[in-house]
């Protein structure tokens, strides 16, 4: 199989989904007996993708900085195709694809693939170039802004690690409030469930721990004849005064 010179454009120096698998093609290009070498334009922050390709043997060749104006970057680029006899640019997302288009790529002089991981379209990328899209609903879009070539393929991606199940946390009893089902459904009418009440049956006597008050309200006692509370009473404080009137 014959060796051929790739030089692949980054779209930056972070550790995203589509600069790993950047570097991992590379990676794989030059264990087939290719030659690739990488290239970037230079950040301000950490840049860890340096690291990654030095860790996996890759040559890796950074211009300028974020402020570097696109001539001066694509000069570089093309003088890298020039100096390295790049045969094919594989470039990542829209700036590289453009760089490699009106630097090395330019006038048909190399021929580039450009790759692109995004979820939504974007103009600006060269239509007269292959294309790979990674997501299947872009196909549409991109015939309609004019690509000629398109193809698809599936990211690889990270599995997310398998969580250990959790069991629930025991809920506390609450130490004052409304009445619970269990403690005065029992025999308090007004607190019962509808499916836990059974037609006619007497109302008996509350379970320890539980007591009744009256409505302070003769309007409101017609409606709700008994307040049941189980447990302690609140703290006086939290107590409303219409409680404090009718205790």
């Amino acid at each position: 199989m014959r060796s051929v010179r790739v030089l692949v454009h980054l779209n930056n120096l972070a550790l995203g989904g589509a600069q790993l698998n950047a570097v991992d093609i590379a990676r794989t290009l030059r264990d087939r007996g290719h030659q690739p070498v990488l290239f970037a334009q230079g950040v301000d922050g950490p840049a860890p993708l340096v690291e990654l390709a030095a860790g996996h043997g890759l040559d890796l060749v950074v211009a300028g900085d974020p402020a570097t104006p696109h001539a001066v970057v694509r000069a570089r680029l093309a003088k890298l195709a020039d100096e390295h006899g790049s045969q094919v640019v594989h470039a990542w997302e829209v700036r590289a694809a453009r760089n490699a288009y009106f630097g090395p790529g330019r006038q048909g002089r190399l021929p580039i693939v450009t790759t692109f991981y995004g979820i939504r379209m974007l103009r600006g990328m060269p239509r007269y170039q292959p294309l790979v899209l990674g997501l299947g609903a872009l196909m549409p879009d991109g015939r309609a802004f004019g690509h000629r070539d398109l193809r698809l393929i599936e990211p690889p991606s990270t599995p997310a690690p398998t969580r250990r199940a959790r069991s629930p946390a025991p809920r506390s009893a609450p130490k004052w409030g409304p009445p619970t089902a269990s403690c005065c459904s029992a025999w308090s009418p007004g607190w019962s469930p509808a499916w836990r009440r059974t037609p006619g049956s007497p109302a008996r006597s509350p379970p320890s721990g539980c007591s009744t008050t009256r409505s302070w309200s003769s309007r409101w006692s017609a409606a709700v004849p008994a307040r049941s509370t189980c447990g302690p009473r609140p703290p006086p404080s939290t107590r409303s005064s219409a409680a404090r009137r009718s205790s």
